[in-house]
């Protein structure tokens, strides 16, 4: 750190020294204009010409002043088509005759210079400008300006990788050159915008680029997966807006869980236009919904997903950072990994408005196949056969009492609706080389497959304002974003009542109200669950600003400023309705608040040297503060007398509130060191201070730091400018974790219920411990990079990350008053791997094939927990095994004899491995002259839980409940009956005890419960169709194109019972859906 410092402080001397010197050129002037000031100063007192020769005017550089006789045979003397004479005071100018112009033709050059932009108008640095003849030739700079001789009836070619190299015949003017290249294929990587700086063929560092497609409605997580590899975002629930399940390059952390329910939190950080995104993956509701409950710890927790907020086509790019190198400048908050999320900005174009429209249909796919009516029945009397129970219409008034030939198909009656969808979407922006701005708004709505209102809703206006002056030392820029989502759910999971007994009675009666009971028999009313709702309405605001100015040639100050503001409001109300008259009716209506608040300050120095002309420098040293605070609070209300008055505070009895405020602080310092040697070796340093709230005052502060190196070993460019090369990286570095929770380094309390005479008192919650410190993980990386051309990319890396110092949950004995205490422990979580991407573009003529291959195989294991198996993780942790598995008796099927589940040893520890064994992607896309067909096909090889296994924890087959949700999956018709038979599954029982019942239990704790859950699906298959240029341009249409798309069209897998993504029959099935969409830009 001491190091980068002072080199900073003597490169900032120098160049201060350095941003002395006079320019001994002058300024620029058409001629036009030279002679103006000539004649205004009395060289002459007229100029003659005729202005149609002025286009072969060269600029003039020589200075103006002072004037003296030879300021006229200067200027003439560097124009090789144009020749003057003064005759009586005027100035005459002609044009050569073609023998003067032939012997100066191959002598005449000019200084050409401008600016290259990509196609969101964002500066290209390292793009090449060269002249076809090759005699000259220059890179942009950071800025994308370039400045380089062009000589006379050369052509200047600009190329930039993954860009169509844009050809500019030679043209004779002053004024700069604004080029705006075209993307070539957004499916191949192109330039990384790593932290803090920009790279592409330097970048030491595991670094992943996503530019979303124009035509993306999904979300923000779902194209985060389906582009970079070791990346797995599968959703919650086929719900709309619910949290992912994120696993990205395999846990980090054991992690001071509720051993109860153990899940290893390791989210990566997110990071919006600089923002930090406080929530990150976690649910930003509080109330229970029909997806899950969100307050449950770790990865188990599943709500509103923060991320619904945002808008896809509102977004740029999507940058990815996993080693070490790439992510030791964001120290502790990148321990898990980076994601830049960047938002589209203003276009120096003239002005242009892009709206984009589209709508679609879908359909559940399906899920278990459940008995009929008979097979149901069967299934019963032989649970009361087995058990010798006669049945009563009391305890069994499916077989006595209701009607027996009657059917009802519960997954078809729930899910065989359609849902719809709707998204509108229109982008406005105008500019030039100084001045940008843009403007985007957008509107999305979707209904879900339920025979209900259940919906989704959000509004998004996003501003974006870009400042560039004219010296181009000032540079800034304002981004807002503001977003309003609305949700209607229900409060309790409806996926339950797929298994109501299939002759259930009718839901309604003759006027249509509820039915609760038939002949004396009670049962739970499916329909009921659409009168208990939860309204969640979010609203995602965030500022940011940034400035940049050139202090020196050289040096650069950059400060960053960003405010952002998540607030979600949920309204939930539990009318009588919704409940059974005959027993105890409670209404309620509860109110509940979540915000987060984030405030992030980030100034920096940049520098930028060349030493001895071959060794490029970039120095960053910097700093960065943010605050976050999450306020909460939850009120319920009792004690209504009519369904009618619920949502009125002041119409209930009794009230009771909660409510939780904490306050997240960090402070960092770092610096950057990256050193370019002939664009052939490559060296970065990189260096962080960290303070973290988090930990008590002695252990607030650690440092962390990476080094990273890159070789390239071959490079060629081909005659149309396209680079190939290969390359070799190799990064290590450490970094922190501090994702602990609040406050654990105190001793907390909590308000004590209920009140004693009227007053509340108070109950410790948590004891404290000063002394717990960072988790650290060690990361070490190597990679192989190869480009062919504008053809062929590919990238494959291995890693080997080690964490330790783990902060664990330890039992603590019960004299203490409490059960268990927060601490470190020295526990090593290993993650290895390899992660590959290939990327190819190929072009015959009229056709275009594109595609893409990601690939991923991690490995994580526990290297060591010292004294394991006398310590509370002994049931869940194995040394030399991954952190998320089951640990338990291996099975070997049913006893023919007694029609039980059978163990080889009841104490045995089979384990079973739940993560991924390798997983990726496959994109291909085919282009013919107008049309564009693409598919997306997403693979995994992995085991889950037999779909059984949620069947039997819900209610175990034979019995009925006191909902008669006893229906079972029609796999279960391979069961036990009589003794001898070869079955799948045991034999079925009434009790809730007994031989039967530990049967079941047994066969959860063992190894029987995981399957084979592999898939290959199609996720997304496209058509486009761009309408011709020829039709546009008389409409005034500057590009329009028409697309259908389709998602989950095709799954391939051998998993029964319920979708291999969710593994879950109990949760809302993912949809098949159909789009049909169009954008136009005027």
């Amino acid at each position: 750190m001491k190091k980068i410092l002072g080199y900073l402080v003597m490169v900032c001397c120098i160049s201060a020294a350095r941003g002395q010197d006079n320019n001994p050129v002058g300024s620029v002037h058409s001629l036009e204009k030279a002679l103006k000031v000539l004649k205004s100063k009395g060289v002459f007192k007229e100029a003659v010409y005729d202005p149609r020769i002025m286009k072969w005017a060269k600029p003039v550089y020589v200075r103006l002043s002072p004037i003296n006789d030879s300021i006229l045979p200067r200027i003439f003397s560097e124009q090789p088509f144009l020749k003057y004479s003064i005759i009586a005071n005027r100035l005459a100018i002609l044009q050569k005759e073609k023998e003067e112009i032939v012997s100066s033709r191959e002598h005449f050059q000019s200084r050409v210079y401008g600016i290259v932009m990509g196609d969101s108008s964002n500066p290209l640095p390292g793009a090449t400008v060269q002249l076809r003849s090759g005699k000259y030739a220059d890179a942009t700079k950071e800025d994308g300006d370039f400045n380089l001789t062009w000589t006379l009836d050369d052509t200047l070619e600009v190329s930039y990788v993954n860009y169509k190299t844009v050809v500019i015949p030679w043209r004779n003017s002053f004024r700069p050159l604004i080029i705006h290249m075209e993307l070539q294929d957004p499916n191949l990587e192109v330039a990384i915008v790593k932290g803090y700086s920009n790279s592409e063929k330097s970048n030491t560092a595991g670094v992943s680029y996503v530019r979303p497609s124009v035509t993306n409605n999904g979300d923000v997580l779902k194209i985060i997966q389906e582009n970079v590899s070791g990346v797995l975002a599968p959703p919650s629930s086929g719900l709309f807006g619910t949290t992912h399940k994120f696993q990205f390059r395999g846990p980090t952390s054991i992690g001071p869980q509720s051993l109860t329910s153990y899940r290893p939190s390791n989210s990566p950080l997110f990071v919006v236009n600089g923002i930090p995104w406080a929530p990150s993956l976690r649910p930003v509701n509080q109330l229970p919904t029909m997806v899950g409950t969100p307050s449950a710890p770790g990865a188990s927790a599943i709500g509103f997903d923060p991320f619904t907020t945002m808008n896809p086509l509102d977004i740029e790019s999507i940058t990815v950072l996993k080693d070490a190198e790439a992510t030791a400048i964001y120290g502790a908050r990148g321990g898990n990994g980076v994601i830049l999320i960047t938002t589209k900005k203003g276009t120096s174009k003239a002005p242009q408005l892009t709206v984009s429209l589209s709508y679609g249909i879908g359909r559940s796919l399906p899920g278990m196949s459940l008995m009929n009516t008979s097979e149901y029945l069967a299934m019963r009397r032989e649970a009361f056969a087995n058990d010798n129970i006669i049945p009563t219409a009391a305890k069994a008034p499916d077989l006595l009492s209701w009607d027996t030939t009657r059917y009802i198909d519960m997954n078809k009656f729930l899910l065989g609706g359609t849902s719809n969808s709707m998204n509108e979407h229109f982008s406005f922006s105008q500019g030039d080389s100084l001045f940008q701005f843009l403007l985007n708004g957008g509107y999305s709505s979707q209904t879900a497959t339920l025979p209900s209102n259940i919906f989704g809703r959000r509004w998004s206006l996003m501003p974006d304002f870009y400042y560039r002056s004219k010296n181009k030392k000032l540079k800034t820029g304002i981004s807002a974003y503001r977003s309003t989502t609305e949700n209607k759910w229900l409060t309790e999971n409806i996926m339950n009542a797929t298994l109501l007994a299939p002759n259930a009675p009718a839901f309604t009666d003759s006027v249509g109200n509820l039915v609760w009971k038939e002949k004396g028999a009670s049962f739970k009313n499916p329909l009921s669950y659409f009168q208990k709702t939860d309204n969640i309405q979010t609203t995602n605001t965030s500022l940011h600003t940034y400035l940049q100015y050139k202090l020196f040639r050289k040096l650069r100050f950059e400060t960053s400023v960003g405010y952002q503001e998540i607030k979600v409001r949920e309204k939930s109300k539990l009318p009588a309705l919704a409940q059974n008259p005959e027993q105890v009716t409670i209404r309620s209506y509860t109110e509940a608040a979540n915000k987060f608040t984030t405030w992030m300050v980030e100034p920096g120095l940049h520098y930028t040297d060349s030493l001895w002309h071959q060794i490029q420098v970039q120095a960053v040293l910097g700093a960065f503060w943010s605050s976050q605070t999450n306020n909460l609070w939850t009120n319920v209300y009792d004690g209504y007398t009519d369904d009618g008055l619920l949502g009125i505070p002041s119409a209930a009895k009794t009230v009771t509130n909660t409510s939780d405020k904490s306050r997240y602080l960090f402070l960092s310092t770092f610096g950057r060191l990256k050193l370019n040697f002939k664009d052939k070796y490559f060296l970065s340093l990189t260096a962080r201070r960290d303070g973290s709230s988090r930990f008590g005052p002695a252990h607030r502060f650690a440092s962390f730091g990476a080094v990273g190196a890159g070789w390239i070993f071959w490079e060629r460019n081909n005659k149309e400018g396209a680079n190939s090369y290969a390359k070799l990286r190799a990064s290590y570095g450490s970094t922190g974790n501090d994702q602990i929770g609040d406050y654990a380094y105190l001793n907390t309390w909590n308000k004590a219920t209920p009140a004693y005479q009227g007053l509340y008192g108070i109950f410790p919650t948590g004891l404290a411990n000063p002394y717990y410190q960072w988790e650290v993980t060690r990361k070490l990386e190597g990679g192989l990079e190869l480009r062919v051309n504008d053809i062929f990319t590919t990238t494959i890396a291995g890693y080997y990350n080690r964490s330790r110092n783990q902060v664990i949950t330890s039992v603590l004995p019960i004299q203490t008053g409490f059960s268990t205490l927060v601490l470190n422990f020295p526990a090593i979580v290993q993650n290895t791997g390899v992660e590959a991407d290939a990327s190819v573009r190929k072009t015959w003529g009229a056709f275009t094939w594109s595609g893409k291959l990601t690939l991923a195989v991690p490995r994580n294991k526990l290297v060591k927990f010292d004294n394991l198996d006398n310590s509370s993780y002994s049931k869940i942790l194995m040394i030399g095994k991954p952190l998320n598995i089951l640990i338990g008796p291996h099975y070997t099927g049913v006893d023919p004899d007694s029609g039980l589940y059978r163990m080889e040893d009841p104490n045995g520890k089979t384990v079973s491995r739940l993560d991924p064994d390798f997983f990726g992607g496959l994109r291909n896309s085919f282009q013919f002259k107008q049309f564009e067909l693409s598919a997306y096909f997403e693979f995994r090889r992995q085991k889950a839980p037999n779909y059984i296994t949620n069947v039997y924890r819900y209610l175990p087959p034979g019995q009925a409940g006191a909902e008669f949700f006893s229906n079972q999956p029609t796999d279960l018709l391979d069961r036990w009956q009589q003794k001898g038979d070869e079955a799948v599954w045991q034999k079925v029982s009434t009790q809730t005890t007994g031989a039967v019942k530990n049967g079941i239990t047994n066969w959860l704790n063992s190894d029987a419960q995981f399957v084979d859950a592999s898939y290959i699906r199609m996720k997304v298959a496209q058509l486009t169709y761009t309408l011709p240029e020829k039709f546009c341009r008389p409409k005034h249409i500057k590009a329009a194109s028409i697309y259908t798309s389709a998602e989950n069209l095709l799954t391939i897998t051998s998993y029964k019972g319920a979708d291999p993504e969710l593994q879950n029959p109990f949760s809302l099935p993912l949809q098949k859906t159909f789009t049909l969409g169009l954008q136009i830009t005027l």
